[in-house]
Order: C-alpha cells, then sequence, then structure tokens
C-alpha cells in the first residue's frame, strides 16, 4: 500500500505541477495590508526586515506564514513564559538547528517570528525526567533495570546526565536499540490494553469486533503501532477527513461525477505491470530532484528541459492531457505549461486545468485561485493526508534522534516547492488515498 500511496502521490504532483511563485504574496494583497495594520508595521519596513533575514516577501504563500517580527520584547516574553535564560534559548535553538553556533536568537534567520519563537520553545522543552516515565520507558524497552539502561547508553558514549526530557531520552535509546531497523514494538499485555483505554473499548473482543467490521483481524498485527494506527483510522478517519475533503473540493469546483471519471480512467491503468511502476517510480525520484526550487529562473535551460520531460513522460504513462488557461475578465485565455513556469504572477486571475483522456474526453476542470494556496484548508489537509498514509500503510516511522529535527524537519514558514503545492495535486491525493483505502485497505 506504501508503494501504491507513492505512485498516487506522483500522479498527483504531475497532475498538478505549478510554479508556487504565481501564487506568492504580493504586496497589494489585501490580506497582507490588513495583516500589516493589524502588526503596526509599515510595508516597507516589515519587507526590509524579512529581506535582511533572507526571507523575501515572495517566499510566502499566504499571510499565514507571515507574523510578528521577532523582537527583544518578545524575547523577554518568551523567556518568561518557559522560565529559562538567554543562554538556554540560544543553546535549546542550536542543538535543535534553528540557530548557527554562536548566534543569538536575534540574530537567526530561522526563527524570525515572534509567535515562531513561541512555538518552537513549546515543542523543543518536553516532559522532565521523573521516576514513572522513567520506569515506563524501561518498560517499554524491555529493560530490567536502571542499571540496564545506563548500560546500553555507556555502549554508546551517552548517560542519563545528557537528558532533562524523556521525550530526548527516550528517542535515543529506541535508536540505540534499533537503529535504521525498527518495525514496532511487540504486542503485549500491557500496551494492548493501553490501546483498549485510549480508544474508550471494553474488553478485547469489542476491539476483535471492530477489526472484523473492517474486513481486518488482530492476528494481523505484530507490532502496537500498526494496530493503534488501524484502530485510529477505522474509528476516526472519515470524521478527520470529510468536511475538509468537501471543502476543499467545492472550492477548486471539483465535483464528484468528475472525481469519479479521473478514477474510473485511472483503474484503466495496468497498476500490476512491474514495467509500469517502475517506470513511475523513477520519474517520481526524477521529480525529487527539484524539490526544493520555487521559480522556474533558478533552474537551468537543461534542468528546465528535464522537470517539462518529466511531465510529458507521466502523462504518457498515464494516457491523459492537460490543458491550461488563466481566466482573464471571466474569459479563458490559453496558456502554455512552459509560459506557466516562469511567469512571477498571475495577476490575481484564476487558473483553469482541465485533464483529458487519449480520447478527447473531459475528465475534469479544476479552478485554482491565488489564495487557496498557503491557505489553512490546504495546510490542514496536507497533514491529514499524512496522517492517513501512515494508517494505511501500517509502515511505523519513529525518529532516530541522535540527529534531532523540528516537527518533522519543517519551518512553519518553509515556502513549499513548485512540485509538491499544487491544488490539484492536494485533492488528487485525498482522493486516491479514500479510494483506495475503502476498497484495498489489507493485502497492498
Amino acid at each position: 500500500m506504501k508503494k501504491l500511496f507513492s505512485l498516487l502521490l506522483a500522479i498527483s504532483i504531475s497532475f498538478g505541477i505549478l510554479p508556487v511563485s504565481a501564487f506568492a504574496i504580493s504586496a497589494n494583497d489585501k490580506e497582507y495590508k490588513a495583516f500589516l495594520q493589524e502588526i503596526g508595521w509599515t510595508a516597507k519596513d516589515y519587507e526590509a526586515y524579512l529581506k535582511s533575514k533572507d526571507w523575501p516577501l515572495r517566499d510566502f504563500d499566504s499571510v499565514d506564514e507571515l507574523g510578528t517580527p521577532l523582537s527583544e520584547e518578545g524575547v523577554r516574553a518568551v523567556l518568561k513564559e518557559f522560565d529559562i535564560s538567554r543562554e538556554k534559548l540560544n543553546e535549546l535553538l542550536v542543538d535543535y538547528g534553528l540557530l548557527e553556533e554562536g548566534e543569538d536568537v536575534l540574530e537567526g534567520t530561522y526563527v524570525i517570528f515572534e509567535e515562531e519563537l513561541f512555538e518552537e520553545i513549546d515543542f523543543i522543552i518536553g516532559t522532565p525526567i521523573n521516576d514513572v516515565n522513567l520506569q515506563q520507558l524501561l518498560n517499554d524497552y524491555n529493560l530490567k533495570s536502571i542499571d540496564e539502561l545506563d548500560a546500553l547508553l555507556a555502549d554508546n558514549d551517552d548517560s542519563r546526565d545528557n537528558y532533562e526530557y524523556i521525550e530526548d531520552l527516550e528517542s535515543s535509546v529506541d535508536y540505540y536499540i534499533n537503529g535504521d531497523d525498527w518495525e514496532g514494538t511487540p504486542i503485549n499485555d500491557e500496551n494492548l490494553q493501553q490501546l483498549l483505554k485510549d480508544y474508550d473499548l471494553k474488553s478485547i473482543e469489542e476491539l476483535e469486533e471492530l477489526l472484523k467490521e473492517n474486513d481486518d483481524s488482530l492476528e494481523n498485527y505484530e507490532y502496537i503501532e500498526d494496530l493503534e494506527w488501524a484502530v485510529d483510522f477505522y474509528i476516526n478517519g472519515d470524521d478527520y477527513m470529510d468536511e475538509e475533503i468537501a471543502d476543499l473540493f467545492a472550492q477548486i469546483d471539483l465535483t464528484d461525477e468528475e472525481m469519479e471519471k479521473l478514477f474510473a480512467h485511472l483503474e484503466t491503468l495496468n497498476w500490476e505491470d512491474p514495467d509500469f511502476l517502475d517506470q513511475m517510480m523513477l520519474l517520481a525520484e526524477r521529480m525529487m530532484a527539484f524539490e526544493d526550487f520555487e521559480t522556474a529562473e533558478e533552474l537551468s535551460a537543461e534542468q528546465v528541459a528535464e522537470l517539462l520531460s518529466i511531465f510529458s513522460e507521466m502523462k504518457q504513462l498515464l494516457q491523459i492531457e492537460t490543458k491550461y488557461y488563466l481566466v482573464v475578465d471571466g474569459q479563458k485565455q490559453p496558456i502554455s505549461l512552459n509560459t506557466l513556469m516562469t511567469m512571477e504572477s498571475t495577476n490575481g486571475n484564476d487558473l483553469i486545468m482541465e485533464i483529458y483522456n487519449l480520447q478527447g474526453e473531459l475528465l475534469a476542470d479544476i479552478r485554482i485561485t491565488a489564495d487557496m494556496f498557503g491557505s489553512e484548508i490546504i495546510q490542514e489537509t496536507g497533514k491529514d493526508i499524512q496522517e492517513v498514509e501512515e494508517i494505511v500503510t501500517a509502515s511505523p516511522t519513529k525518529a532516530k534522534p541522535p540527529v534531532k529535527t523540528v516537527k518533522g524537519g519543517e519551518l512553519p514558514k518553509t515556502a513549499t516547492n513548485s512540485l509538491g503545492n499544487a491544488g490539484l495535486g492536494l485533492a488528487l491525493a485525498v482522493a486516491g488515498i479514500l479510494l483506495f483505502r475503502r476498497t484495498r485497505v489489507k493485502g497492498l
């Protein structure tokens, strides 16, 4: 299932390939002007601040990604809220890759907004180690005593003295025991009872009945993480997704009939053919080389040609054609993908994307507006997609934290790349997951 999800995501990205810069915030944006008025900054001063931090305004997709410029007053408020010193604050930011060694928080270029600093420190500062959570860690990793834990740490040139928070200690213990080969925590009576308690299930029998209703069985699971993700999905899955998906589809004018046409077409492709799958995965790997670019100006002529070649080959594999139009004064004006790749802005005009099969039948036409990109519904649906992907794949992931990352290694303001932030791509990814989840939750 995980491989199938990756393929669907690659498909969705190829359908929706658009330069994010065309949807960047404009200095004349009404919401941007209202935001500046709210925080009491002029556009000139605000944009000068962003530029001083190497974050020009064009790197942001929506006002939701902006914040109040970090100031001495804002730093003091965080120090007071979390009862830490300036030195400790800087140390934490350095440890988590958010500040360069020797810099002060106000000199950094990663955390540049007051709201952002609060969120990061709130995330970084974990649960202090105590007897209760330390014993729970021993139980979770089948360590018989504190002495055995200390020996494990010593074998890895580490010590409990290096840890203040249980989350950090647990992450290191997990890495020392499982390394890169971690699969999951074996199911036992204790963690199974905890799962029942967490999901208000009265008994093992009630759990088994829930699994049976979803054509699943307790026998299919070896690790508690896999079982928990499945149970969470069976209980909460549709509640998490349906309303947001409906809102998203309504915003991009994607109808149920169009979704049925799109996936009816995709189902005609031979997904069981190893050659087909290999070609798709190779194209996905080639796309990954363009992960970080934001405008075509950052690419060489050869790279632009490669990107367009990938898109062309993907369309051939999927047996589709696409057309693009800008809506200017209510009229559709054709525009090529090559032109879209070099555009800095749509000048407030909507973009229509049409998808056809090779017989010329229109499968879907999707309207994308500038304010959709970076909007809350897009961001939140993207998070839900990641959660659902973890559930259906039953493929657990866990941090290997000698190398620490922040919130999945992603700064809240980081500008997304051209290939990954397309409205249609997101919509199709959601729909693809739902379609295959409802028909093939197990066995792929």
